[in-house]
């Protein structure tokens, strides 16, 4: 799943993501406006950007973040951490080279 050289970056990506989940939740509740969530959005892209050197580190480090996210368990099952890690990388392979995609649209 991971490159042996450089496997990942840091964590912070996941963070990001996370900034992201929890604006999509407020604009659904309604104290954001959409623009006001792409702002925020834009913000923790802007602030993680610069740890990674590319699309796909940014992605090989996001989905070793993932790995540490376990919901419904008290203590880290790698198993199951290996086994939710294979289908999202298999998920995120194709998006550097897929056509129309983000990572297509906006250049690191």
């Amino acid at each position: 799943m991971w490159p042996t050289s450089r496997p990942f970056v840091g964590l912070g990506v996941w963070d990001a993501a996370r900034v992201v989940h929890i604006r999509r939740s407020f604009v659904d509740a309604g104290p954001l406006t959409r623009d006001e969530a792409w702002s925020v959005t834009w913000a923790a892209v802007e602030l993680t950007r610069p740890a990674y050197g590319s699309w796909e580190e940014f992605n090989r480090s996001s989905l070793a973040g993932r790995m540490f996210r376990q919901p419904g368990t008290e203590r880290f099952d790698q198993r199951k951490a290996e086994d939710g890690g294979v289908k999202v990388a298999s998920a995120t392979e194709p998006l550097p080279t897929r056509d129309g995609g983000p990572w297509r649209q906006l250049p690191w």
